[in-house]
């Protein structure tokens, strides 16, 4: 896929980018911009090994250097050693993009505990514990935080209660 650039792009030549989530979808789109314009990329998957190992061979293409690390975003151990890895591998942390999340339609009467639970737990606290496991490389380098939000979190839909409160949190977040 042919990537436009424009003047206006932001340079991130020498940048290290940790995106959670990008095997797939829009994370992968968002990985292979920012290597488009000349950022390292350290990304999170959890279940697709295959398509990491594929856009991890995409960026080495471009010339830029690619880490793939397998990490469950809510569990803390699992996060902190991911972050360590990308740490040493990549020499640290410029930007961080909170990506990983999951969407599900269930009717609000229909919706259980355990959902609203899984919910929260990807979409809330994930962020939560990568942000602060990256916190002492970001604030070294200055760098940011991105977390991707949702119309979701700014106005409810009814067959998605459990999805647009945890996007409200990581709103706030």
């Amino acid at each position: 896929m042919a990537r436009a650039s424009t003047t206006a792009a932001a340079d991130l030549s020498g940048k290290v980018i940790l995106i959670t989530g990008a095997a797939r979808r829009i994370g992968r789109e968002i990985a292979l911009e920012a290597a488009s314009r000349g950022a390292d990329i350290a990304f999170t998957y959890l279940t697709s090994q295959k398509d990491a190992e594929k856009l991890a061979t995409e960026i080495g293409r471009m010339d830029r250097n690619a880490f793939a690390v397998r990490c469950d975003v809510t569990d803390e151990r699992e996060v902190k050693e991911a972050v360590a890895e990308v740490e040493r591998e990549m020499g640290g942390i410029d930007i961080l993009v909170n990506n990983a999340a999951n969407y599900e339609t269930v009717p609000f009467e229909e919706l259980t505990v355990a959902q609203w639970d899984r919910m929260f737990a990807s979409n809330a606290r994930g962020p939560f514990l990568v942000s602060r496991a990256c916190l002492k490389s970001l604030r070294k380098r200055q760098g940011r935080i991105i977390n991707l939000g949702s119309l979701g979190g700014l106005r409810p839909w009814a067959s998605h209660a459990h999805y647009c409160a945890s996007k409200a949190a990581l709103t706030m977040l």
